[in-house]
């Protein structure tokens, strides 16, 4: 007579045991690799739309400027990030701006804090047509728990990134 192939009920129960274990062990630290990759994401983003921003103000020799909005409403086509030329060059956005880039935060877990040189909360940074940025800004790009990244716009216009700044 032959034998036949297969798992019995007990070895099966054993193996999804231990799958169980595994994905619990193994689930907390997914869960922290998708908040820190969302920060990441979050500040790369951000950061492009300041270096478009400074490009776009040297290629056409015009004041542009990143409108950073606290609670946009994307029912009026507003975002976190609004980034336009300023051809009246009064620092709002009017009907002959033209927008370049609109940039909406991907969840709410996520928040821009602007702040001046001398920790004032800012809502704009503009840039010349020769690439200087109109004021020293720190961003504090700050998640749910606290844990953030600090975006930094000079003076001569260049910007970065940096590692964990203290979150408000």
């Amino acid at each position: 007579m032959r034998s036949e192939r297969g798992f019995t009920l007990i070895e099966l129960m054993i193996t999804v045991g231990i799958i169980a274990v595994v994905a619990g062990i193994a689930l907390p630290s997914f869960q922290t690799l998708i908040q820190n990759n969302r920060l990441t994401t979050t500040g790369n983003e951000a950061l492009g739309i300041f270096q478009l921003a400074r490009g776009e103000a040297i290629r056409n020799n015009r004041r542009v400027v990143v409108a950073i909005n606290q609670n946009p409403v994307v029912a009026d086509d507003e975002g976190d990030l609004v980034l336009f030329v300023d051809e009246n060059r009064n620092g709002a956005e009017d009907a002959g701006d033209r927008r370049v880039r609109t940039y909406l935060l991907p969840n709410d877990s996520v928040s821009f804090k602007p702040l001046n040189a001398a920790n004032v909360a800012i809502n704009t940074v503009t840039f010349l047509p020769d690439g200087r940025s109109t004021v020293n800004a720190s961003i504090h790009i700050c998640d749910d728990r606290n844990e953030g990244l600090l975006l930094q716009i000079r003076g001569s216009g260049q910007s970065r990134l940096d590692g964990a700044p203290v979150c408000p």
